[in-house]
């Protein structure tokens, strides 16, 4: 999932790295550079999700009360 955060210059990728498919990817486009978020997914099916980005609280929501905020 590709996710381009205007307000930001940012671009979140989830579920990009087979090797680790719970992190994150951010890259700043303002100083072109990638960075890695990790994260513990506990039950959530990152296999497997649909989720959306809210740009007013820079969380992302997806299935049901799962959530991660990346700011």
């Amino acid at each position: 999932m590709l996710t381009l955060l205007q307000f930001t210059n940012a671009i979140y990728v989830l579920n990009a790295d087979s090797a680790n498919p719970t992190s994150i990817y951010i890259y700043d486009a303002t100083a072109k550079s990638w960075s890695v978020q990790p994260t513990q997914p506990g039950k959530f099916d990152y296999t497997n999700f649909v989720a959306i980005l809210d740009h007013d609280t820079n969380v992302f929501c997806a299935s049901r009360l799962f959530s991660v905020s990346v700011c």
